[in-house]
């Protein structure tokens, strides 16, 4: 049955009472063929209200199946969304529909291809691709394989990060400088004590002792403590002395949180779940994913952050940013809605 006729035939049954549960399952399933995923949640919600339980494992397969529909959208950012969440949340049977786009993709999109598949366990072949990339080519091309690579905060690729401390993009070499600072690793804490010792930019000074302070570099600290006296840099520095355990500034940067970039939202909503205070962050998130007058990026925060710590409750949280006019927000809440899920509950075993 085609869909067209398959709709026509499901519009018919709807008139009658008592509607038999082949029916919902039929309106859930010809919808999603026909690429209407907002439908096929309203079937499924309505199969669930008239048989009284709880479909998640369905929920989640929807959402999975608009996650896969994304992977060749014509707009990349959206595309991008799409390709690093299934990668992300491990979704093997979404490989082949990235390999078989491999040859014909554009070349941003061929990158997160690549770490899409590293994800998924295919990082012999992948890994080279943006490892070379990230060293050659045009500026914006580099960046995005360096920024891939430092998402995968992987310490068997510190050679990969240190080369890209030589770049001469200073966006580039602060993404270096962010994720060294997360190993416990000699060679880099010393490569990164060398250019702090060399630089004179007051900015990527302060990010090499942000680092080397997380590496357990002492010495940096009187620079960080200075950098409090700066208006550029203090907030950062708060931030940061915060996520190393300094619980004494956490009310000061709450009370000023709403004045924040999001790059320094997600900065203290990550080092609030470092140190325990995931309600206050789920309360937060829960706020800024339901404003309409918010930021596209604070709203993806807020949904990354629901997804991965949210309880049950949050599912009509999320679900209901579904009905946004903005695809890279639906994508944002399908990873959630996934990410929830899979976090709270464990498929039935048949």
């Amino acid at each position: 049955m085609r869909v067209k006729e398959a709709q026509a035939t499901l519009e018919e049954l709807s008139k009658q009472e008592n509607l038999p549960e082949q029916y919902f399952d039929l309106g859930v399933k010809v919808s999603m063929r026909g690429f209407q995923f907002e439908k096929a949640l309203e079937y499924l919600k309505a199969w669930e209200k008239s048989s009284s339980r709880e479909m998640i494992q369905k929920r989640r397969e929807i959402y999975l199946a608009y996650l896969r529909y994304q992977l060749d959208h014509p707009n990349l950012n959206i595309r991008f969304e799409a390709i690093k969440a299934v990668g992300e949340l491990g979704d093997k049977k979404s490989a082949q529909l990235l390999m078989d786009a491999f040859p014909v993709a554009p070349l941003p999109a061929k990158l997160t291809i690549c770490y899409a598949m590293t994800l998924l366990g295919d990082g012999e072949r992948a890994l080279p691709y943006l490892q070379d990339r990230s060293q050659y080519g045009k500026r914006s091309n580099r960046a995005l394989a360096a920024l891939l690579l430092t998402e995968l905060e992987d310490e068997s690729l510190l050679d990969s990060y240190l080369r890209l401390l030589d770049d001469s993009e200073d966006a580039i070499r602060v993404m270096a400088i962010r994720v060294l600072g997360k190993f416990q690793s000699q060679k880099a804490r010393n490569y990164l004590r060398s250019l702090y010792d060399l630089t004179s930019s007051p900015q990527l000074r302060l990010l090499l002792a942000s680092s080397l302070y997380q590496m357990g570099d002492t010495e940096v600290r009187s620079f960080l403590e200075k950098s409090l006296n700066s208006r550029s840099r203090a907030r950062s520095t708060k931030i940061l002395f915060y996520q190393m355990g300094e619980k004494r500034w956490l009310e000061e940067l709450l009370k000023a949180e709403k004045e924040f970039s999001s790059e320094e939202r997600f900065a203290l909503f990550s080092a609030m779940i470092e140190n325990s205070e995931n309600e206050k962050v789920l309360a937060r998130s829960r706020e800024l994913s339901a404003s309409i007058m918010g930021e596209l990026f604070d709203t993806r925060i807020a949904l990354d952050f629901l997804g991965s710590h949210g309880k049950k409750e949050d599912l009509s949280v999320i679900e209901g940013q579904f009905a946004s006019p903005f695809t890279q927000v639906k994508v944002g809440v399908a990873k959630a809605m996934i990410d929830l899920i899979d976090r709270h509950y464990k498929p039935k075993s048949s």
